[in-house]
C-alpha cells in the first residue's frame, strides 16, 4: 500500500522554483464530488494555499518509478482551479497522469480517524523527494488559528495534530489513514517544538 501512496503524491513547483507537495485524487472521487461534471474532463490535485499563492506557472510531478529524483518527462502544466485562503487550501487541475498513478481517495466517515491512531506522510522535505514518515495523531483541533511567520493574515481551519515528522517541502502532502484514505493536508508545525505538526482536515 505504501507504493500506491507514494504514487498518488506530486510534487507541485512553480517556475520561481518554489515547491510543495500535493496528492492525487482518485477518478472515483473526482466524479463523486462533481468535479468534472463542473470543471471538465482531467485530474485533480489538492494542496494548500502556501504553495501556490504566487502568481506564476505551476507544474505537477509524479514520482518516477525507477529513480528518487525529479522526472522531467513527467511534469504536467497544472490549472489552479481554486483557492481558500483563510483555511489555506487549494485545488489544481492537470490534463495528462502517469498509468500508475491511481489517485487516493477522502476519508469519509464522520470519525475515520481516533487519537493514537497511526498515520503516515509523504512529502519532499529540503528536496528530498517522495520522502515517507509515519507517526500517530495527538489530537483534533476545531476551529485553529494560525498564520505563517511571512504574512499576518491570521487562517482558522479544523486541523488535526500529529507527531508526524514534516518539515518545509511537506506542505501540501497528504496525511494519510492507516488504511491510506485522506484525512488531511500537511501544512505547518511549531517552530519552538519538536513533533507537533498540523495536517488541515
Amino acid at each position: 500500500i505504501i507504493d500506491e501512496l507514494i504514487d498518488s503524491t506530486v510534487a507541485v513547483i512553480g517556475n520561481d522554483a518554489n515547491f510543495g507537495s500535493g496528492v492525487l485524487l482518485d477518478s472515483f472521487e473526482a466524479e463523486r464530488l462533481g468535479l468534472i461534471d463542473r470543471f471538465g474532463s482531467g485530474y485533480f490535485v489538492a494542496t494548500v494555499d502556501h504553495v501556490v499563492s504566487t502568481e506564476q506557472e505551476y507544474a505537477v510531478i509524479f514520482y518516477n518509478q525507477d529513480d528518487d529524483e525529479l522526472d522531467e518527462n513527467e511534469i504536467e502544466l497544472a490549472t489552479v482551479l481554486g483557492k481558500d485562503p483563510s483555511k489555506d487550501l487549494a485545488f489544481l487541475k492537470i490534463n495528462r497522469k502517469p498509468d500508475f498513478a491511481k489517485g487516493s481517495k477522502l476519508a469519509r466517515t464522520k470519525n475515520p480517524a481516533a487519537i493514537g491512531d497511526d498515520v503516515q506522510a509523504i512529502g519532499h522535505p529540503n528536496e528530498m523527494w517522495w520522502t515517507y514518515t509515519r507517526g500517530y495523531i495527538s489530537q483534533f483541533r476545531k476551529n485553529y488559528e494560525w498564520f505563517y511567520d511571512d504574512d499576518t493574515k491570521t487562517m482558522q481551519a479544523d486541523v488535526i495534530q500529529t507527531q508526524t515528522p514534516i518539515s518545509p517541502g511537506n506542505s501540501g502532502g497528504p496525511l494519510f489513514s492507516k488504511t491510506g484514505d485522506i484525512l488531511g493536508l500537511n501544512a505547518f508545525g511549531d517552530p519552538e517544538f519538536q513533533s507537533i505538526n498540523f495536517a488541515i482536515a
